[in-house]
């Protein structure tokens, strides 16, 4: 989201620097900003993880995160990845690389949208806010 090398978030020494929320592109991250509501730091991983996409180009993707986790000694990592098989296979893949280390792994709500009628909800999204509901 800049050519500089950092970001306006990165250089914003108010912001959480031990939580990462990991998304797909800097959009993301102009949507998330413009409500306000996550003070930590972004982490874009361009590309899903896919059987499609080989092993080769896995690591180029999600290695650079890995090795940010430790080197910025991370603390939780915040996944905000669309809701699609690839994107539940990225979340699982990196969960199960960072598994072993003492990080609270969590991603935002998903489901039906406030207010929407399941009328017009697909099966997927129905399925996931069955699964992911919570107690009143």
């Amino acid at each position: 989201i800049t050519e500089k090398t950092e970001c306006f978030v990165c250089s914003d020494h108010s912001r959480e620097k031990k939580t990462l929320c990991i998304v797909e592109d800097a959009k993301k991250i102009i949507m998330l900003e413009k409500l306000n509501v996550f003070k930590g730091l972004y982490h874009i991983i361009e590309e899903p993880v896919s059987p499609m996409i080989g092993n080769e180009r896995i690591d180029q993707l999600i290695n650079p995160l890995i090795e940010r986790i430790e080197k910025e000694n991370i603390e939780e990592l915040i996944f905000a990845l669309k809701l699609t098989i690839e994107g539940e296979t990225t979340m699982a893949y990196i969960t199960r690389l960072v598994g072993d280390r003492d990080i609270k792994i969590t991603k935002i709500a998903q489901g039906v949208p406030h207010g929407a009628d399941i009328d017009y909800i697909d099966n997927f999204t129905l399925e996931k806010a069955f699964e992911e509901r919570k107690q009143l």
